[in-house]
């Protein structure tokens, strides 16, 4: 939407810096708040439809958000049940399942390493 701002100016009313508006824009910061939503609008003096548009596409983030983290735990949860469960087993008789095990656990770590950091989200 254009509203004549640099992104300097609007920067500057909304407390940011260039760089972190540019990564808002570019979507490449998560967790835009609402009250944030609502900020930003007002700076760019949206009408009522396009505010409250802006507000949705931040609660359906936050949202979307908690689904993946609520998920994300349970999700955890299950795959350390297996890794215990794995490793009680006898090891004599079922040397492969250690093996799948700690490969399955590296995996694990690997994914967790390219998960977004959390620094990112806004407030």
């Amino acid at each position: 939407m254009e509203k004549g701002l640099s992104q300097k100016t609007l920067a500057i009313q909304l407390g940011l810096d260039v760089p972190r508006l540019c990564a808002i824009e570019r979507g490449r910061v998560i967790g835009v708040s609402a009250a944030f939503a609502k900020q930003l609008g007002h700076a760019l003096d949206l009408n009522a439809a396009e505010l409250a548009e802006l507000e949705w596409a931040a609660e359906r983030d936050r949202i979307m958000r908690e689904v993946v983290r609520a998920t994300d735990a349970a999700v955890s949860d299950v795959i350390n049940d297996v890794l215990a469960s794995i490793s009680l087993l006898d090891r004599q008789r079922w040397p492969s399942l250690g093996k799948l095990a700690q490969r399955l656990a590296l995996q694990i770590r690997e994914v967790d390493s390219l998960l977004p950091i959390k620094e990112n989200a806004m407030p």
